[in-house]
């Protein structure tokens, strides 16, 4: 799929979305929107079309705030092998193994987009969540501190999140030694 052919797919998706239209083409095949509707239309873009990650990342953005986890693991994973080359991908696909608490597959596929891009903050996201989870406090501090300088160009949602949590890590009481009894 080109360039061009994407723009047109996101523009008509768009149109679609904001002009009232209820229903929107791809591929010769009618798709009636709605939220059902248009989750079904991106995963099928997303098989006919891997690299298309626009449309797979705000599926997955949907089914995050759907609590369907395992859809959003399943439409990053969509997007391989095509895109095996992509951090974005594989930081789109540890946030998915997180919220299905695949923590070790997480960890994983955070930093396989850390090796290919180190600045990637959607791989920083996910394992700030892995670290968390794990109670690897003063870790997830550590490794928040040294890649907090990459996000000053980020967007206010991506900066501020990140941010956040880092701030969790420092709202984490330290570890308390046993209580001794008389």
């Amino acid at each position: 799929m080109t360039l061009d052919e994407l723009k047109s797919r996101h523009s008509a998706l768009l149109a679609a979305r904001y002009s009232g239209t209820r229903s929107v083409s791809f591929d010769g095949k009618t798709v009636n929107y709605g939220t059902d509707a248009e989750l079904a239309a991106a995963e099928h873009i997303a098989i006919q079309h891997p690299r298309d990650l626009v449309t797979i990342k705000l599926a997955q953005y949907h089914h995050f705030n759907l609590g369907d986890a395992t859809a959003m693991l399943r439409l990053g994973l969509r997007a391989l092998p095509a895109c095996d080359d992509q951090p974005y991908v594989h930081g789109m696909i540890a946030f998915g193994y997180e919220q299905c608490h695949l923590m070790d597959a997480a960890e994983t596929s955070a930093r396989r987009a850390l090796d290919i891009e180190p600045s990637d903050p959607w791989a920083h996201h996910a394992l700030a969540h892995v670290m968390l989870t794990q109670n690897r406090v003063d870790e997830g501090i550590t490794f928040l501190e040294s890649v907090a300088p990459m996000w000053a160009g980020l967007n206010s949602f991506m900066r501020s999140h990140n941010w956040w949590h880092m701030a969790l890590f420092y709202s984490k009481p330290p570890p308390r030694a046993a209580v001794r009894r008389p």
